[in-house]
């Protein structure tokens, strides 16, 4: 889960020691309209994701980017993708556990 105000943002997470490892895989970081993809190696599970961006300002304290997709792929299976509406630069991470 993730709060945002005011251009900041703070994450929580849940964590479960009866779960078998995790890792965290960065996708490349991208600008503009582009789609960030963190890919889950083939012996792995995608099992969450999230994103890190450079939003832009408007002058009145407000961000000029916005989010738009935050999920896993429709277009590839076992990654996480992410898309800025413009501006800054957007990294995807995707988290993978082992089957």
């Amino acid at each position: 889960m993730t709060k945002a105000q005011y251009s900041y943002a703070r994450a929580f997470a849940l964590c479960d020691k009866g779960s078998k490892p995790t890792s965290a895989v960065a996708g490349q970081t991208v600008t503009g309209d582009a789609v960030s993809y963190a890919q889950c190696p083939a012996d792995k599970d995608l099992i969450g994701g999230g994103y890190n961006t450079n939003f832009g300002f408007n002058g009145f304290h407000q961000t000029s980017d916005t989010i738009t997709a935050n999920g896993p792929s429709a277009a590839r299976s076992g990654a996480w993708a992410v898309k800025s509406s413009s501006g800054g630069e957007t990294t995807a991470y995707a988290l993978c556990r082992a089957r």
